[in-house]
């Protein structure tokens, strides 16, 4: 399953509520046994609270394990990708 993340935009533009959104759908699909791909493309600007957020959300709910395959990231810039890797490496140290 794709999920569109920017379809999943806070109306304020509020960088962590979209987070909490986007993280609501994943988490949903995780819960029905499915995989997750989060397309970030078109989603410029995306702060690292962003990612942290959503990612602290996925590893709440079906653990750190669940970024090793059952929830994978499209991205639209190296940059976004960045931001990402430093996010995750942050939420796994958090947990280890």
């Amino acid at each position: 399953m794709t999920i569109d993340a920017s379809k999943f935009l806070d109306k304020q533009g509020l960088a962590v509520e979209s987070a909490l959104l986007l993280a609501t759908a994943v988490l949903d699909h995780l819960g029905r046994g499915e995989t997750v791909e989060v397309s970030m493309v078109g989603m410029r600007g995306v702060p690292s609270s962003y990612f942290n957020v959503l990612l602290s959300r996925i590893v709440d709910g079906f653990g750190v394990g669940a970024m090793d395959g059952r929830v994978t990231f499209r991205f639209d810039t190296r940059t976004q990708r960045e931001i990402f890797h430093g996010s995750l490496e942050s939420v796994r140290r958090s947990v280890a």
